[in-house]
């Protein structure tokens, strides 16, 4: 898989699971949890670019 195509379905998987959290009310169990697992994949994109560099 190259690095483009890498990078194209982790920011993908990072944008779906943002629109789940912003339909959900802030504050809230659900909202709080969706958050930490959004947190979590931008922060894998980031490790992601920089190992690349």
């Amino acid at each position: 898989m190259s690095f483009e195509d890498k990078l194209a379905q982790l920011v993908g998987e990072y944008r779906q699971e943002q629109e789940i959290l912003e339909a959900l009310e802030e504050g809230s169990t659900e909202y709080n949890a969706q958050k930490s697992k959004c947190d979590k994949l931008s922060a894998n994109v980031k490790r992601f670019v920089e190992r690349q560099k």
